[in-house]
């Protein structure tokens, strides 16, 4: 199994000083990376008639700009970016954005995860986040790496995700999968879940 880069790492502080600083969420939400993405998931959307979404970092929000859902809970550990988002979608009543550690979970159509589980780095926030991931939604989509492999970066650890989630024993079957033709790589893997996995 792969391990961190560094141990003492803090992948909240990276992200906020990050966001802070006026950057953003990276390439993977822009150009056809991100309309790939964007294209994936409104379908998804489309066909499951997903009406209520949790998304598990949704950084700056641009990825989410155009999608058909009535209502979006945009979560993310960095405070610099869920106020940004907050701003950018002051005009939709049915978003809103918190904070991880004030969030408050309900039950949802679906949970979503878009390029932000190789980045869990820390083992216990890995734990956490995969338990709020199938906890809390109907359905989880992941968009991840397909296989481990080495990173030289200290917020990125490419575990090999789908066997990390088999050995966790949630409730759950994988019910489709996309490989990205741009990126092959990285791929959507669509979760569905039983009520027991609360």
């Amino acid at each position: 199994m792969n391990e961190p880069l560094d141990p003492n790492f803090k992948a909240s502080q990276f992200w906020d000083q990050r966001y802070a600083a006026g950057g953003d969420s990276g390439s993977g939400s822009k150009g056809v990376l991100g309309q790939f993405k964007s294209a994936y998931v409104t379908a998804v959307i489309r066909h499951f008639q997903i009406k209520s979404i949790v998304d598990f970092g949704c950084g700056d929000g641009t990825q989410v700009a155009q999608l058909p859902v009535e209502q979006y809970y945009g979560l993310d550990v960095s405070p610099s970016v869920v106020e940004r988002c907050r701003a950018m979608y002051a005009d939709r009543p049915g978003f809103r954005f918190d904070a991880l550690p004030e969030a408050t979970l309900e039950r949802y159509d679906m949970a979503m995860s878009l390029d932000v589980l190789y980045h869990v780095v820390e083992p216990d926030e890995y734990e956490a986040y995969l338990r709020r991931a199938f906890g809390h939604s109907t359905y989880t989509l992941f968009y991840i790496n397909r296989e481990a492999q080495p990173s030289t970066a200290p917020h990125i650890l490419f575990r090999d995700h789908l066997s990390e989630i088999k050995q966790r024993g949630f409730a759950t079957r994988l019910i489709e999968q996309e490989q990205n033709p741009h990126k092959p790589s990285m791929s959507f893997f669509l979760f569905h879940n039983q009520p027991s996995a609360e």
